[in-house]
């Protein structure tokens, strides 16, 4: 399955590595991050291959969201990844990583030319959380399990992990402390799991 992960403040090289390692540990097709920078937005970028290095936090942008793709819902075994498939997604000053599978009859959203219209599932996803609908009502709206982790510049950076029907949800740790945040979809030094169903938010900026 997919790694998500995601660094805030000053987070200690370490740590940081061991969220980005452990979140790449899980998608091997291609990787993306997205960076926050003050009074320039979120910056993307996407590549093949495992998810490799971490732009350490600082001033300058303080919020980081990485994804390590498993592979698409149509790959093939031997299929080069695409770079319009890659997240982080963003949408009007939302960012979201996704893990998880989508149905295409779940989260159906009304036709707008301002919602994303690419070709990855999770973009019906990006689609409910731009539209100002509450997370906390995906609970029992999807049928596989799922992670999530989504920012809004001065709003907060959140992470969300659903269970599926009679499936248990996907794995996020997170570690807290005063001046920094990281969260993975692998077991971090010091981490707690998440629970489930709840939206957290671990990160104001």
């Amino acid at each position: 399955m997919c790694g998500l992960v995601a660094l805030a403040g000053a987070v200690p090289p370490d740590l940081a590595r061991a969220a980005t390692e452990g979140a790449a540990a899980r998608g091997p097709h291609s990787n993306g991050w997205a960076t926050w920078r003050v009074k320039q937005g979120w910056r993307l970028s996407h590549a093949a291959g495992r998810l490799d290095g971490w732009p350490a936090p600082s001033s300058l942008y303080p919020v980081a969201i990485g994804h390590s793709r498993l592979a698409t819902s149509t790959a093939r075994p031997g299929d080069a990844p695409d770079p319009d498939e890659g997240q982080p997604l963003t949408l009007g000053g939302l960012t979201l990583a996704h893990n998880g599978t989508l149905q295409p009859s779940e989260l159906a959203t009304h036709h707008n030319s301002e919602l994303y219209r690419g070709p990855v599932d999770s973009g019906r996803l990006l689609n409910y959380l731009a539209l100002g609908r509450d997370p906390a009502a995906l609970v029992g709206q999807l049928h596989a399990p799922q992670a999530l982790i989504w920012a809004r510049p001065h709003v907060g950076l959140y992470a969300m992990r659903l269970t599926g029907v009679r499936v248990p949800a996907h794995p996020l740790y997170a570690v807290d402390a005063d001046t920094y945040t990281a969260v993975s979809s692998a077991p971090i030094p010091d981490g707690h799991l998440l629970d489930p169903d709840t939206p957290h938010l671990i990160w104001s900026f």
